[in-house]
């Protein structure tokens, strides 16, 4: 079985083979203001989310209380996952234990619905972090134990809005009072991190192939950070892997630190151990990546969350660095807290151990003016002003909620594209259509190449004809290349109609000079008015443009009107005597 493990989402893994996948392509080539447009070529998708701004994690961010969880006593652990198209919190009470699942729907800000699953059958004693996982169609949970140092292993089925059975793994591994839990996917197999907070050190427990397995207490378990100083009374854990190679971090409570662990391509090796950074009263801690920078987001007891940017290289960070507060409202006492990507933006679930109050923060977009911080189009198109290299990521949803993500970066030249613009005046199928380029001088161009988005017309040069050969709608896009070897693309759609076919009726029976003599338009056209002229003759005494004129002759005799109707590009008259 292949196992992916999907960025979306940072909390959970999900191990799963399915036919649905994001993908897309762009020039190879992209300089200063080209209008860059992305060939999604996604399977078995409907919706699709695209995302060209991140370091969000660095701005403050919005605040509210989503529910008091007064069913628990003690809460301390909590978990947010995104299937079928809804949110799901599960989230333990650590001195009373149990385990209750909230349902947002489809929208974590609104009121969940909550169900209490109780003490499982009196399996669970003292829950503290839950992490959930999905293999092929089916979930399972992982529940690390305060009281009695076990993991527990939940079942859940196909759906998440089922009540799991419980079956208590043991303690494996000589733990005193688990805390901190990740759960990750290595060389194709499911491991399962944790902090032993009571004995100071962390342990990797190898299950296999699948988390239904039970791993072997000699040769499946694997402790780091025995006899460490810097590794006392370790909360939270979580791990990255840059450049082959494996790093973590976690929350050392009793000396208020953060430290890193380098690994190296070996996961259960001994990593170097330093210290990171300086916290107080660090609880639970991130590490994420968004776009290209990897970031640290921690949770305190007293002081709220804070985040550390390392940017896109792990190894580059040697000294000890400082954390800045993320500003989040309404986080104090946090001893769980979740993070998520809900593309575009990062939302995050922090519970407060005393009043039981969880509130959800949502970090804010951090874009420039000119790129938007999402687009929902199937295939959109952006351009940057400066150099750079920059990430572009796809989500793309199922008809069920289901998703996948894909993520590319764009890397631009610094060189000016060059500006380019073309006119056309006809909207008729009757004639050909003449289009009419221009472009900057800086740079000269070499090259124009026009399609004109009917699937089979295409030429070159820089002023072309061309001939519909049916109506409709078409998107029109000339590409021009020049001599710094930077290109670009405008695109305009054009639409193509049939002439119109001028008509009209007038008021019957004898009129008199000096009486008005009113006219009725019934021009045939299948198209939108505002594209539609009209030009009336009144016998050479008068030119009129209205709809349906209203006209006094001021003699007598035998009046010839002409009624022309036309759009850019073709025209067509009737005339009648009265």
């Amino acid at each position: 079985m292949k196992y992916l493990l999907l960025a979306f989402f940072v909390l959970h893994i999900v191990i799963e083979c399915h036919s649905q996948e994001a993908f897309f392509s762009f020039p190879s080539k992209v300089c200063l203001d080209q209008d860059v447009k992305f060939d999604n070529t996604s399977i078995a998708s409907t919706k699709y989310q695209w995302d060209f701004c991140f370091n969000n994690l660095e701005r403050i961010s919005s605040s509210q209380d989503v529910y008091e969880a007064n069913e628990l006593s003690s809460p301390e652990g909590i978990e947010l996952i995104y299937d079928q198209g809804n949110w799901y919190g599960f989230v333990t009470g650590r001195d009373n234990n149990k385990l209750i699942r909230l349902d947002f729907g489809t929208d974590l800000e609104s009121t969940p619905l909550v169900m209490d699953f109780g003490t499982l059958g009196g399996l669970l004693k003292g829950p503290r972090n839950i992490r959930l996982i999905k293999e092929g169609n089916n979930w399972f949970g992982i529940i690390g134990s305060w009281s009695t140092s076990t993991l527990t292993r939940l079942t859940f089925g196909s759906s998440l809005t089922s009540v799991p059975t419980a079956e208590v793994i043991g303690n494996i591994g000589g733990w005193s009072k688990i805390r901190g839990m990740e759960i990750v996917s290595y060389d194709d197999s499911v491991v399962v991190a944790l902090s032993s907070y009571g004995n100071d050190f962390i342990s990797f427990v190898n299950f296999g192939l699948s988390i239904t397995n039970t791993p072997d207490p000699i040769k499946d378990v694997y402790h780091v950070g025995k006899g460490s100083a810097l590794i006392k009374e370790p909360m939270g854990i979580s791990l990255q892997q840059f450049d082959g190679k494996w790093f973590g971090i976690v929350a050392s409570k009793k000396i208020n630190k953060i430290v890193s662990l380098e690994f190296g391509e070996d996961l259960f090796s001994e990593p170097a151990i330093k210290e990171f950074g300086t916290v107080s009263f660090p609880t639970d801690l991130y590490f994420l990546k968004d776009g290209l920078d990897y970031y640290a987001v921690v949770a305190t007891r007293s002081s709220g969350i804070f985040h550390y940017r390392f940017g896109p290289d792990l190894l580059s960070i040697s000294d000890p660095v400082s954390f800045q507060n993320s500003g989040v409202v309404g986080t104090s006492n946090v001893y769980a807290y979740t993070i998520s990507r809900e593309s575009p933006n990062w939302r995050g679930l922090a519970i407060n151990q005393n009043t039981r109050q969880i509130t959800l923060n949502t970090f804010l977009d951090n874009c420039s003016e000119e790129i938007p911080p999402s687009n929902d189009l199937f295939e959109p198109s952006i351009s940057h002003s400066t150099p750079g290299t920059y990430p572009i990521e796809l989500t793309a949803y199922s008809t069920t909620g289901n998703f996948d993500t894909y993520m590319d970066t764009v890397v631009v030249r610094d060189a000016s594209a060059p500006t380019t613009s073309f006119t056309s005046s006809n909207n008729c199928i009757a004639n050909p259509n003449s289009f009419s380029a221009t472009s900057s001088d800086d740079p000269a161009i070499n090259s124009w190449s026009w399609d004109f988005g009917d699937g089979a017309g295409t030429a070159s040069g820089q002023n072309v004809e061309y001939q519909f050969l049916d109506t409709g709608n078409f998107e029109v896009s000339l590409s021009i290349d020049a001599v710094n070897g930077c290109s670009n693309t405008i695109r305009q759609f054009l639409s193509i109609y049939n002439p119109p076919q001028a008509a009209f009726t007038y008021t019957s029976g004898i009129t008199c000079s000096n009486s008005p003599l009113d006219f009725s338009n019934n021009t045939i056209f299948y198209g939108p008015d505002s594209v539609l002229t009209y030009q009336w003759n009144m016998d050479g005494e008068a030119m009129l443009n209205d709809v349906d004129p209203s006209y006094t002759f001021a003699t007598g005799g035998d009046k010839n009107i002409t009624l022309s109707a036309s759009i850019p590009g073709c025209s067509s008259e009737t005339s009648d005597l009265i």
